[in-house]
């Protein structure tokens, strides 16, 4: 049998590691349409064991019924190794009670794909206490009875109550509609560590709300790609308990004009938030977005905020760095667009807008501009970007910019020329010069 191994202590001949990998080799149950289930109990007198490998053995469940029937005689058990079978998420409360673990494998089972990939640690757990700290399980679906869009499965949250010190949660990927629990504080009450949370690519609406809101630790909060303007004009609260919040994901929840129901301006320490794919109008003090003086990345790309910037109330926001509002239909010159206060930024994404010239030469920190696919005509040394000497990236391409490009542009040691803005010789002339400034 291929990784058989038994060792003993040398003192008291009790087995202290225990290799049971790739028993299917010999075994009634090889074929994938009768699979076998592994009977704990036979881990039970197993009292000083430290190391047991399972791996490789297509179990897919157990004899037991409970938790407590599992594996909790086996109070010494460091090293545990179930990879390779076909355990699915009702696995974990019979791991819990294996508090002296310190290594634990659970890769290429059912529990989703964040355990397959050695990219995503599917499973962590606390050095010292061995309780899990990270937990990943996403893309369960490919596994699921519930991949037809016609029966979407519901999320169990008392399956998290045990994982009292978890601070990382990952559910992405799931096509989970909704939940077992009646009662919001049923939900993740128990989490009171819980630092991150990523719930994106389901179909969550806003009902999920009063679930999240007793997550007060939470400082990441993943919702993008879910159905949450559904209902949102009918939510009390939103989100205005998560004080701690530093990153939120809004993106692609059909939010349009309902986000002031989240409550977003009590989150006063947010720093990054993606509200792209919203299909929102407006200003942001209408968006209450004016109180979060501590964004430094916003992204409101994809949206239909067409009117003039200057009454988004973006000057409020004077630490944003990077700032993104691509595809949003806006016309008129940055001067008039309101951008002039933000010194802070160093990343401006304008593409595919309608914006004529404009005046950039206060934002003296701007290392990446793209302007791409717009109505700019005439010299863009007019525009003050030849004052932008900290640029590295620029991007004119799709515009109505004819001539030579300008002589400031090529005094630009570092700058990144993105398209062809202007005539190819022009554009080689300039590439060249740079290539040997920076010694290239």
């Amino acid at each position: 049998m291929r990784g058989l191994g038994v060792q003993c202590n040398a003192t008291t001949g009790r087995v202290i590691k225990l290799s049971l990998n790739d028993t299917r080799q010999f075994s009634q149950y090889y074929s994938l349409d009768r699979l076998p289930t592994l009977n704990l109990s036979l881990f039970h007198p197993f009292e000083e064991l430290k190391s047991l490998n399972l791996s490789y053995n297509l179990f897919e469940g157990w004899h037991e019924n409970k938790a407590y029937d599992g594996f909790g005689c086996l109070k010494q058990l460091k090293i545990l190794d179930l990879s390779h079978n076909y355990f699915n998420d009702t696995l974990l409360p019979y791991l819990n009670n294996l508090t002296s673990l310190t290594s634990l494998n659970l890769g290429w089972n059912n529990m989703g794909e964040g355990l397959k990939s050695a990219k995503q640690e599917g499973v962590q757990c606390n050095a010292t206490t061995g309780r899990v700290i990270k937990l990943s399980l996403n893309d369960t679906r490919q596994f699921s009875q519930y991949y037809s869009l016609d029966r979407l499965p519901t999320l169990n949250l008392s399956l998290f109550h045990p994982f009292e010190e978890l601070k990382c949660l990952k559910l992405s990927y799931n096509y989970f509609e909704g939940w077992h629990e009646d009662k919001a504080y049923d939900g993740f009450k128990c989490l009171k560590q819980l630092k991150i949370l990523d719930l994106s690519a389901n179909f969550f609406n806003a009902t999920l709300l009063p679930y999240l809101n007793n997550l007060t630790s939470l400082t990441t909060l993943n919702l993008g790609g879910n159905n949450m303007g559904e209902g949102l004009k009918s939510a009390k609260q939103g989100l205005a308990n998560l004080t701690n919040l530093k990153v939120l994901n809004l993106a692609e929840n059909l939010i349009n004009n309902s986000l002031s129901n989240l409550g977003l301006k009590m989150l006063r320490n947010l720093e990054e938030l993606d509200l792209s794919y919203n299909g929102m109008s407006g200003s942001l003090t209408l968006l209450g977005l004016t109180n979060l003086t501590n964004l430094k990345s916003l992204d409101l790309s994809d949206n239909q905020i067409n009117t003039s910037l200057a009454s988004l109330g973006l000057q409020n926001l004077k630490n944003l760095e990077e700032l993104n509002m691509a595809y949003n239909g806006m016309s008129g010159s940055l001067t008039s667009l309101g951008l002039d206060n933000l010194t802070a930024l160093e990343t401006l994404e304008l593409s595919y807008n309608f914006i004529s010239w404009l005046g950039l030469a206060n934002l003296k920190g701007l290392k990446a501009l793209d302007l791409s696919y717009n109505e700019m005509n005439g010299s863009p040394s007019s525009s003050g970007i030849c004052e932008l000497m900290d640029l590295v990236e620029l991007n004119l391409e799709n515009n109505n910019l004819g001539g030579q490009v300008p002589q400031c542009l090529t005094n630009f040691t570092y700058l990144k020329f993105m398209g062809k803005p202007f005539k190819a010789s022009d554009t080689c002339t300039l590439i060249k010069k740079q290539l040997v400034s920076s010694g290239k």
